[in-house]
Formats: C-alpha cells, sequence, structure tokens
C-alpha cells in the first residue's frame, strides 16, 4: 500500500513536469502563430510517450530497489541465523 501511495506520488510529479512542459510548448507555438489541432494531437501524443516511457522507467527502479532490498534482507537473515548457531 505504501509503495502505491510513493508510486502514485512520483507519478504525479511527473505528471505536473510534463504539463510544464507542454505549457511551455503551446506558449512558444502561441507566439510564432501556429497552433493547429495537429500540433495539439502531436503534443498529447508526445505527453502520453512521455508518460508511458517514465512510468516504464520508474517501474524499473522500483523493481530494482526491491531486489536490492531482498537481497539485503536475505543477508541480514543469513547473519542473524549464522551467529545465533
Amino acid at each position: 500500500m505504501i509503495a502505491l501511495c510513493l508510486v502514485l506520488a512520483k507519478l504525479q510529479r511527473e505528471l505536473t513536469h510534463i504539463q510544464k512542459e507542454y505549457y511551455l510548448y503551446y506558449e512558444i507555438q502561441k507566439l510564432m502563430g501556429r497552433f493547429s489541432m495537429n500540433t495539439t494531437f502531436m503534443v498529447i501524443g508526445f505527453m502520453i510517450y512521455q508518460i508511458l516511457k517514465r512510468s516504464k522507467e520508474n517501474s524499473i527502479l522500483i523493481a530494482k530497489n526491491l531486489h536490492r532490498k531482498k537481497v539485503i534482507l536475505k543477508k541480514n537473515l543469513i547473519k542473524r541465523i549464522s551467529s545465533r548457531m
């Protein structure tokens, strides 16, 4: 449950970052005077791609961290058992 909350918080931060990128892109296009529907769909597609890419990277990092913690817990358990014998 805690891990899910952490993932959701991280995703929210990423979405905020992507929204800022989109807003900047929109302002640039507005200044240039050529903001069309095709550009809008292209930007939305880019945003979706960024979300998927970052969520994939995050899930890989989370899996690595969980594996690392599992290995550390196993080592600690082995140390504890061997010290008792």
